[in-house]
């Protein structure tokens, strides 16, 4: 749905993305250590485990900032 001019809200809350809680992070490209670490999740998810579930995500995370960001994509990451 679009906003009209004028509108700080979305029309339809239901629908809207506000991007929380974050999409999981996935494989980059055949990277061995991304699949291990999905595989993983997929694991802990398996068994309800949802904290050992987010730690992959965070590990992930790390791993994809570490090893597949340029340089200049790094510098323009925010930390909160």
């Amino acid at each position: 749905m679009s906003m009209a001019d004028g509108e700080i809200y979305p029309r339809d809350p239901d629908t809207f993305d506000y991007g929380f809680p974050p999409k999981d992070p996935q494989v980059v490209g055949d990277c061995p250590t991304c699949a291990e670490l999905v595989l993983r999740r997929g694991k802990c998810r398996a068994v309800n485990n949802r904290s050992g579930a987010s730690d992959m995500n965070v590990l992930l995370r790390e791993h994809q900032d570490q090893e597949h960001m340029t340089p200049e994509q790094r510098a323009r990451t925010v930390i909160l």
